[in-house]
């Protein structure tokens, strides 16, 4: 199998592109900044070029090389460490994907276990149990096993927690681990930029004051009015990743939301005696595998069921019939 068939196996299925979407999500909202700031940065040291030139500098193209080497020689050893970091960027959003599907894949897959095995109760941690989909599922696979082995569906109550929730669900849970993830990257970036921002303006400060012969007060003015120009391009840098990160979370927890809702809603049903209807999913929705999973053990509980109801009719039939006549004398 080659190299390009391998990958296009990979991302066959939405919950890999679904993984993969959020992966390049989370490294590509700090590089997009890095981008900004480095444009950013670029055109003010333009404007700084042009302010040593007015002050008598040489405008050979030699000049220019050996400023430009002088302000940025020093941040070409950070090079491997931004590289790691993105890397690792795109590892964190890796995570943070498989946490996101986390709660439908253990229900599809604890649905798995319970068609054909005799299995422990659903059981979830502290911090799962304020997941409102793991918390009903509890419900849901406890009414399941109670109608496989009644063999009938008798109860059919629903908690009272659950019983006007008829809309998706915000799931506060999700929202600040997501939140408290991109505040860390967020932060994370935050200082690597202002690190390069100081090292920058500490080279053109140490550079200005060695080297300008202009007057002293307005050298002041202009170092700082540099400052201040360097602190806005790092301001809008780190409003724009938070600015981003919030609108893709957002999204994400909308979509997320609705794909929950959609297992709760046909779970609920199941839970009502109506075992008629399936989970279906949106085209590119996460979760299709799992939803897949859950629809089976309804489906086998449905025919069991009419297996049992089937058998007891035949046994009443036979029940009900008149007993033999007795053998004629002879």
């Amino acid at each position: 199998m080659d190299f390009k068939k391998c990958v296009k196996n990979l991302f066959s299925s939405n919950d890999s592109k679904f993984e993969l979407r959020i992966s390049l999500t989370v490294m590509l909202v700090p590089l997009v900044s890095l981008m900004i700031t480095a444009y950013g940065m670029w055109i003010f040291l333009h404007m700084v070029y042009s302010y040593f030139q007015a002050n008598g500098y040489s405008e050979s193209d030699l000049f220019q090389e050996t400023f430009y080497d002088y302000i940025f020689g020093g941040l070409w050893n950070y090079a491997p460490l931004v590289l790691a970091y993105f890397t690792l960027l795109f590892f964190l959003g890796y995570y943070i994907a498989r946490l996101l599907i986390r709660p439908i894949k253990q229900i599809g897959e604890y649905a798995e276990e319970m068609i054909d095995h005799e299995v422990e109760p659903f059981k979830m941690d502290s911090v799962e149990k304020r997941k409102y989909i793991l918390n009903f599922s509890m419900f849901f696979f406890r009414r399941i096993k109670q109608f496989r082995v009644e063999g009938e569906i008798a109860d059919t109550s629903i908690p009272e927690q659950f019983v006007k929730v008829d809309r998706p669900v915000f799931d506060y849970v999700f929202y600040f681990q997501y939140l408290l993830f991109l505040f860390i990257i967020t932060m994370i970036t935050a200082i690597g930029l202002w690190v390069a921002a100081d090292h920058i303006y500490v080279s053109i400060t140490n550079l200005a004051l060695a080297s300008l012969n202009a007057d002293k007060s307005s050298l002041m003015i202009f170092l700082n009015s540099m400052r201040f120009v360097v602190q806005s391009i790092m301001v809008i840098s780190i409003s724009l990743i938070v600015f981003l990160y919030f609108l893709i979370c957002n999204n994400i927890s909308t979509q997320l939301n609705g794909v929950t809702f959609a297992f709760f809603r046909i779970m609920k049903q199941v839970m009502s005696g109506d075992l008629s209807n399936r989970i279906k999913l949106r085209y590119a929705d996460p979760g299709h595998l799992f939803a897949d999973k859950i629809n089976f053990l309804i489906d086998t509980v449905a025919a069991e069921l009419v297996e049992e109801e089937t058998g007891e009719c035949s046994v009443d039939e036979d029940g009900d019939a008149p007993p033999p006549l007795p053998p004629l004398p002879r």
